[in-house]
């Protein structure tokens, strides 16, 4: 059984919790080179973009519609529709479906974006500066947010899971610090300090799982790549 994260009331007030379906869908925000992004207002989110993304651009798959607007913890947060490439080539993938400490697992293991769990949205939360991440279980769902499970033991500690429902805040564990690494890449490092790693070594079914539990040097393991989806 997962354990559950003590709330401090500092946090609480710090990121508010807001409904997950504030806005439509932001409609046409983005043919193109833009991509979607959410509020449907550049001015607001090219800050931070630039150097999450870089010039990344990926095009969306035909005939896959345009994405649900993302749960945001404040209002103030800005957000953008992404696909994640994990240094080995493959792309992230939130899978659901296998219950448990499997449901929503996050792994890198997918060799082309083939659907929703290839998609997701990356937001930027306002009153921290850190970032979390928004997974789609099929097209025209909730997002859930992905949080890092540092409260569990052996090899589920620290393991992304797509798995905060909007009746559940948003809080430490969903938190984490995009940074650059070499030669363009980025890492990611959970509010409580481990970095993300994909675990490259594990067989059978975990392999690829990401997990926020590098303290030491980091390598090839802990680097990804965010690239905007784009309509054409």
């Amino acid at each position: 059984m997962l354990l559950r994260r003590v709330r401090t009331v500092a946090l609480a007030v710090m990121l508010v919790v807001v409904g997950a379906l504030l806005n439509p869908a932001p409609a046409g925000a983005a043919a193109g080179s833009v991509g979607w992004n959410y509020p449907d207002d550049a001015s607001l989110y090219w800050s931070w973009v630039g150097a999450v993304v870089d010039s990344n651009r990926i095009v969306k798959p035909s005939g896959m519609p345009a994405p649900n607007p993302p749960r945001r913890a404040s209002s103030q947060d800005t957000c953008l529709y992404v696909a994640i490439r994990a240094r080995s080539g493959r792309w992230l993938a939130a899978e659901f479906g296998g219950g448990g400490v499997l449901e929503g697992r996050v792994r890198a293991r997918s060799e082309n974006i083939a659907g929703p769990w290839e998609m997701m949205w990356v937001c930027r939360n306002a009153p921290t500066g850190m970032y979390y991440l928004s997974a789609q279980r099929d097209f025209g769902d909730q997002f859930r947010i992905v949080a890092a499970e540092m409260g569990s033991e052996m090899n589920e500690y620290g393991v992304l899971r797509a798995r905060t429902t909007a009746d559940m805040p948003i809080e430490t564990w969903e938190l984490f610090r995009i940074q650059n690494s070499v030669e363009g890449w980025k890492t990611l490092q959970q509010w409580e300090g481990p970095y993300v790693a994909s675990e490259e070594g594990w067989t059978g079914p975990d392999q690829f799982t990401l997990r926020a539990r590098t303290t030491g040097s980091l390598g090839f393991w802990e680097q990804f790549a965010f690239y905007t989806i784009v309509a054409s």
